[in-house]
This record gives C-alpha cells, sequence and structure tokens, in this order.
C-alpha cells in the first residue's frame, strides 16, 4: 500500500474504497475513562468506573482522479452504502480500515460523512471529493450473539449413541469434524468428551 492511502472496506455488501488521507491530523475521542461521580450528602462523592464509550476516530480522506480525469462518483457511492442501509440490509455496514491510521485493527461503523471540497469535470462528475469521515467502534454484545446462536439450531435435535464424541457427531451431522465447538457451545460442554449415550444435543445449522 503506499504512503498515505487509506481504504475502507465492508464484507456486506462486499466494497472497498481508497484515497488518500488528509492533511489534518487523525483523532481519536472517547474510549477513556468511563469514570463518573456518585453524589453523597455532606462528604465528598464516590468515584465509580460505569464502563468505556466505544472509540471514536475522525479524519480527512481525499478521493482523486483528477491527474486522470476519472469519475470518483462510484468511490462516493461506495461510502454512502456502506453508511446507510438498503434492501436486503437493515443495518448500515460494518467496516474495517488500513493505512496510517490510529486503531487501524478494531471493527467500525460509519457514525458521519462531511462532503468538503470538490472538483468537478465538465460532464457533471466529481473527480476529487475530499471528506471527513467520523467512524464509531464496532462492539458486539457476546451474549445476544450467544443467544442469536442458540436460536439458529435445526429443528431435530440429535441423540449421542454410545462411544460417541462431539468429532464424530460434527463430522456426521455437519460434514465437518472442527465443528465439533460450535455444538459444545450450543450445549454448554467443554470438551469432545463431555456427552454421554442417550443425551439430546441441539444442532447448529448445516
Amino acid at each position: 500500500m503506499p504512503p498515505g492511502q487509506v481504504t475502507i472496506n465492508s464484507v456486506d455488501p462486499p466494497l472497498s474504497v481508497a484515497g488518500w488521507l488528509g492533511e489534518e491530523q487523525p483523532t481519536v475521542t472517547s474510549g477513556y475513562g468511563g469514570w463518573t461521580v456518585v453524589s453523597r450528602p455532606r462528604r465528598y462523592g464516590l468515584t465509580d468506573f460505569v464502563g468505556l464509550d466505544p472509540k471514536r476516530l475522525s479524519f480527512s480522506l481525499l478521493i482523486d482522479g483528477l491527474a486522470a480525469g476519472r469519475s470518483v462518483e462510484t468511490e462516493v457511492r461506495n461510502l454512502e452504502r456502506m453508511a446507510s442501509i438498503d434492501a436486503g440490509r437493515k443495518t448500515p455496514s460494518i467496516v474495517t480500515v488500513s493505512g496510517p491510521l490510529p486503531w487501524s485493527t478494531l471493527q467500525w461503523v460509519i457514525e458521519e460523512l462531511s462532503f468538503n471540497e470538490s472538483t468537478w469535470s465538465e460532464g457533471g462528475d466529481r473527480i476529487r471529493q475530499k471528506i471527513t469521515i467520523t467512524l464509531l467502534q464496532f462492539v458486539e454484545d457476546v451474549r445476544l450473539k450467544k443467544l442469536a446462536a442458540k436460536k439458529a439450531t435445526s429443528s431435530t435435535p440429535y441423540v449421542v449413541k454410545a462411544g460417541e464424541h462431539l468429532g464424530e457427531i460434527a463430522a456426521k451431522r455437519l460434514g465437518d469434524a472442527s465443528r465439533w465447538k460450535e455444538i459444545a457451545e450450543l450445549n454448554d460442554l467443554r470438551t469432545p468428551r463431555d456427552v454421554k449415550k442417550g443425551q439430546r444435543l441441539r444442532m447448529p445449522v448445516k
């Protein structure tokens, strides 16, 4: 990747937008502190930790096709798609970023797109667009994810036969012995052999 280039990627929909980091320094706000004061009558308040807010990252991106006379309308529209919803998607995209940005290993959602200076071709297309992008760290609720996984099971449970372990069951029902961990998680089991004859197991969707 060339120095100064930033790429924003999403899986759903599968999109990628590349541009150049603007002159302004990227800024990270939130993600720190998390303390509050609990008042007490006629005494010092108590300092209580209530949890960290997700990080918020803001930076300037220049999408530039000026030298080649190339339209950047597709890249702009793709950013807008990542930040919004369309047919089949109930929430905007989760994105990742690469390039000279802090916390680039995190997952993000696009909180705001602010369109700044732009250059237009004679045909009416943008060939250069500067955008201030604000990303909000995506923090998934692990508990809700597990509940969703438990709901996403096949309707027919599996009854354990004598001598079977989860690896054999995963290979038989799911076609992949390595998926025994999914069965274990759905049934609160720790090891592949933590099953007994006649036990009914919830099964993940194949």
